[in-house]
């Protein structure tokens, strides 16, 4: 459609530089094409922009992205925090409707859910903690390589963020557990 508009639009151009400016016609046609040339760009990234949400192809920005992932695992505190304001910019990101964050537990065998398209490890100091799970896209597209990439360098980061809410919910039990034991032994 995009393109039989654009080809009817620089038919209609061409007639009308003929016609107000009485040149050859290949003189015409030579400046419909240079104008063609200069403006199929432009025209195919507004009609992408327009129809990418409907499709769900919306493009991200890699640096843009990292960068907000990076903000949610600098400015959460908790491991739930974390998880959850993680997966919810990740399906936006990614845009997906599966993002599952899979924390290992002693003796847990780690492996992706059978519905990942694609999965990350977790590693912590040499050590797997968990893995990242992302589902199919909604657009029906495969995962691509800058996509892999982008989730291995966020899956890198929120080990180190993870493991800061493990301990930070540790020491904020060993605080209420404290605190309690003040009370008792007060009265």
């Amino acid at each position: 459609i995009i393109g039989l508009v654009y080809f009817s639009g620089l038919q209609l151009l061409g007639y009308i530089l003929h016609k107000i400016t009485n040149i050859v016609t290949m003189i015409s046609a030579g400046i419909t094409t240079v104008l063609g040339v200069f403006f199929i760009r432009p025209l195919e990234d507004y009609f992408q922009k327009i129809t990418d949400h409907i499709f769900f192809k919306n493009k991200y920005n890699y640096p843009e992205a990292l960068h907000q992932l990076s903000k949610v695992l600098y400015t959460s505190i908790t491991q739930t925090d974390i998880i959850n304001n993680s997966s919810t910019l990740l399906k936006a990101i990614f845009k997906t409707e599966q993002v599952q964050f899979q924390l290992a537990e002693k003796d847990a065998d780690m492996k992706p859910k059978d519905w990942a398209s694609i999965s990350a490890p977790i590693m912590l100091e040499g050590e797997l903690v968990g893995l990242l799970d992302l589902g199919p896209k909604l657009s029906g597209d495969g995962y691509t390589a800058e996509d892999s990439k982008l989730l291995e360098t966020f899956a890198c980061q929120s080990s180190v963020a993870l493991e800061k809410g493990r301990l930070y919910e540790k020491v904020r039990e060993y605080s209420l557990h404290l605190e309690q034991l003040v009370e008792k032994r007060t009265e």
